[in-house]
């Protein structure tokens, strides 16, 4: 009888403790719900202990015998009886030599059998641990995920060529000298969020998922240069850099610079993303080079702050460029002293800005200066931009304002800025803002230092005349005031003296008109004297009006 209520009581208790086992990696997911989840399965003994003679210190053989070989996460805070588990990485002082790991130990865990295929899930978390000298895992496989947060490395690191099958997690780290992880694969994500270090070289890595570098900071430079991320990039988050290169990168998905800060140059020249590029939320940047990139949703550079160059030549958008998307308070980019924005054969699917986004920060209705020439939009305004106003529904003062802030357009006149948004305008229905648009382009390229003296004297006989096409009735002036001197000449000629006012008008106007005969004053003689020889002249006359008349009618104005 005793040995049931024994069995049963027995049995309670397994059933508790695995309903506490059941509630434990739920507790964790929700505290952690912004992580990625951390589950471990944890065994009773370390099957596979470390040798005991010497070659490990006493905190490594705690770390791998009573933590990471039976899946428990080794914080080095514990075994060093600190006040505290938690790692300031900033404060070295509180740094002890009971935290310090050392190479050897790592590569053993991590590379040799049996104790990398020891731990009871493929899966090894290392917190607060102190690695002075110099680690080198170049060309190696780690076959576990690998979390090593809030740590310190004194010495470089040497990833160069390591394939990870798992993810690898630096979150909260901090790294004295450089990272070099050329040609790093990683199956899953990249992450070192909050991490700092002063240079962090991915050239030619590959990661199967994301790379996180949210709230980074590094000092001196980053380099992603021809790295292919088969997700999403996420320098946001407050993350701070020095210079950073993407240059010929392949991103899967999105980047994102929301609320970072490059204080010297972001180059991502020939870059590729099939997402967006996020370069807003308070970001801010210095100069910019996305020149030849390739953006398969769209590019985000409002509510930013950019004091320097922000180049974009060559470049495919096929979404939207958003320079404001109307929140409140206004998204507008803030453009520093030293600002300009090159747009040269940018190809983009809508711009979607505001009428201050162009201006300088603290210079209201001044434009920064622009490079338009080849730059195209299938439209104005996108899919964000509910009821505020699109660049079409602007007055044309502001859209030859934005067209002259173009640098050097006086000594280099380029048509096809004004022609562009004149086909854009018109096709939006606001066809007298296009002709507008149109007679400033001619009105620009007359006025320009580049075009020959035949050509200036061409267009300014189009201005005089018929308003380069757009005013045709005003030849109508001239044309008249031919005809009424005309009149007035006839009154110096026996033949024209004699007869009507209004005959005499007939006769000059048969005189100007070109190609036609009204026969309206056949009866009439010519004049012999000098006013015959003017009746010549004024043919002459009347055949140039009537051409420059035609001309603006049929189009051939220009």
């Amino acid at each position: 009888m005793l040995s049931r209520e024994i069995q049963s009581a027995s049995i309670c208790l397994a059933s508790l403790l695995l309903c506490v086992a059941g509630l434990w990696p739920s507790a964790s997911r929700a505290a952690h719900d912004d992580q990625p989840s951390r589950q471990y399965v944890w065994e009773q003994t370390c099957r596979h202990p470390l040798p005991e003679e010497g070659s490990f210190t006493p905190q490594e053989q705690w770390a791998w015998r009573e933590r990471i070989c039976i899946g428990k996460p080794a914080n080095l805070r514990e075994f060093a009886a600190a006040d505290t588990a938690d790692c300031e990485t900033d404060k070295h002082r509180d740094w002890q030599e009971a935290q310090v790991l050392s190479p050897k130990f790592l590569a053993t865990i991590f590379f040799t059998e049996p104790f990398r295929s020891a731990p009871p899930a493929p899966r090894i978390q290392i917190t607060c641990a102190w690695v002075k000298e110099d680690l080198n895992f170049s060309n190696y496989t780690l076959p576990m995920e690998l979390w090593f947060d809030d740590s310190r490395f004194d010495g470089t690191v040497e990833l160069t060529g390591l394939r990870v099958e798992q993810s690898l997690t630096f979150d909260g780290s901090r790294f004295a000298k450089a990272i070099n992880a050329r040609n790093l694969a990683v199956a899953v994500d990249l992450r070192m969020r909050r991490a700092q270090l002063p240079s962090l070289l991915l050239r030619g890595a590959h990661l199967g998922g994301s790379l996180t570098l949210s709230g980074i900071k590094i000092s001196q430079s980053f380099s992603a240069r021809s790295a292919k991320i088969d997700h999403a990039v996420l320098l946001d988050g407050g993350a701070r850099l020095n210079f950073a290169d993407l240059s010929n990168a392949e991103i899967g998905r999105q980047i994102s610079f929301k609320r970072s800060q490059v204080t010297g140059k972001l180059v991502a020249h020939g870059m590729s993303v099939k997402g967006d590029v996020l370069m807003n939320g308070a970001a801010v940047f210095n100069t910019v080079n996305l020149q030849s990139s390739t953006i398969g949703d769209g590019l985000a550079v409002d509510t930013a702050r950019v004091s320097g160059l922000l180049d974009i030549t060559n470049a495919k958008i096929n979404g939207e460029l958003t320079l404001n998307l109307g929140d409140q308070p206004p998204g507008d980019v803030a453009w520093g002293p030293g600002a300009s924005f090159i747009l040269q054969n940018t190809t983009i699917g809508a711009l979607n800005d505001s009428r201050t986004a162009w201006f300088y920060k603290d210079r209201p209705n001044n434009f920064i200066p622009l490079d338009l020439k080849g730059f195209t939009y299938a439209t104005l305004g996108g899919i964000g931009e509910g009821n505020s106003e699109n660049m079409a529904q602007r007055e044309v003062d502001w859209h030859l304002g934005w067209l002259q802030a173009q640098t050097n357009t006086e000594n280099l006149f380029t048509p096809q800025p004004y022609q562009q948004l004149a086909k854009v305008v018109g096709e939006l229905g606001f066809a007298s803002k296009r002709d507008e648009i149109l007679y400033a382009m001619r009105d620009s390229e007359r006025t320009s230092n580049n075009i020959s003296a035949g050509r200036k004297t061409w267009l300014t006989m189009q201005w005089l005349v018929i308003g380069y096409g757009y005013e045709n009735l005003r030849a109508l002036v001239p044309f008249g005031l031919l005809v009424l001197f005309g009149v007035w000449a006839g009154r110096f000629a026996e033949s024209t003296r004699k007869i009507s006012p209004l005959k005499r008008f007939w006769f000059s106007l048969d005189r100007a008109l070109p190609f036609v005969e009204l026969g309206l004053a056949n009866d009439i003689e010519p004049p012999k004297n000098w006013v015959g020889s003017y009746y010549y002249i004024h043919a002459i006359l009347g055949f140039i009006l009537a051409s420059f008349l035609f001309a603006g009618l049929t189009g051939f104005a220009g």
